[in-house]
């Protein structure tokens, strides 16, 4: 009833059912033009495309971002190449701050730092017990103020991670909204995190990531430029990467250790003091 002039999409069309279904999407809409991804030839519908592929190897190497500014270039837009961003709101700062004063925050700690054991792709989710081994690590080893992050939905996974911990952690899971949760990451050293959107949300806000990817693909989701700030951990095996939600036997995250992880914060904060100085 709008009578839209544009309609853009940026996702995949996964599947010859997905392409149908946006199809009808667009008729519906009645967009005069449309842009979008042709996906393994998926998209031809579209007035205008790029191409794109979740199968051919030579578009692997290409971010996610990159291939989304590609559509939007469709159109004359142009990337002025200054990265990610997220813009905090003076409100989500206060409300931030009062919900870490109720929690126990000291701000003694000379290190912040954030964990991140949810998501809702359960299935690339880092076990919650090698968070709980990570998060003694870092406060054993560095002094590092160490809290817990996670949506409504992370509950269960972010209280069996603090409880399983030797030292204190901060649990926060349900207690922040989106823009609150960057205003935190702003306020922080580092964040380990799953393959998930707050790792992005990280990113936007300048903050190094530590993240860890077993069936996804990392050189298309992982951590987007930061100047070689963020670490990326990847044991890939022969399945990976995969979308096989079920799988029980995770070895493409169930190989990367605690240990290893903490000498990628080591070597994400040692960076990022390099480049403060």
């Amino acid at each position: 009833s709008r009578q839209y002039d544009l309609l853009i999409n940026l996702y995949h069309l996964f599947s010859n059912r997905g392409a149908f279904r946006f199809r009808l999407l667009l008729q519906a809409v009645g967009a005069k033009i449309s842009i979008g991804r042709n996906t393994d030839g998926r998209g031809t519908f579209y007035d205008a495309w790029i191409d794109d592929s979740w199968e051919d190897p030579a578009f692997v190497s290409r971010h996610e971002v990159d291939l989304n500014l590609d559509v939007v270039r469709l159109l004359g837009a142009e990337d002025p190449g200054e990265g990610l961003e997220f813009r905090i709101g003076e409100e989500d700062r206060v409300r931030m701050e009062e919900v870490l004063r109720k929690e126990g925050k000291t701000w003694k700690s000379a290190l912040c730092i954030v964990l991140n054991p949810g998501g809702d792709a359960v299935y690339k989710r880092w076990p919650a017990e090698y968070f709980a081994q990570l998060g003694d690590l870092l406060i054993e080893k560095t002094g590092a103020e160490v809290l817990v992050v996670g949506g409504e939905k992370d509950r269960p996974v972010v209280e069996r991670l603090v409880s399983q911990m030797h030292g204190r952690a901060i649990d926060l899971a349900g207690k922040l909204s989106l823009p609150e949760l960057a205003a935190l990451f702003s306020t922080c050293d580092l964040l380990v995190t799953n393959d998930t959107g707050p790792m992005h949300l990280a990113v936007a806000v300048g903050i190094p990531v530590v993240a860890l990817f077993g069936p996804g693909k990392p050189e298309r989701y992982g951590p987007y430029g930061g100047k070689g700030l963020h670490r990326l951990l990847y044991h890939p095996v022969v399945c990976s990467p995969c979308t096989n939600f079920e799988c029980r036997d995770r070895d493409c995250l169930w190989s990367i250790r605690p240990e290893e992880v903490f000498a990628k914060v080591e070597e994400s904060l040692s960076v990022c003091m390099e480049l403060h100085r």
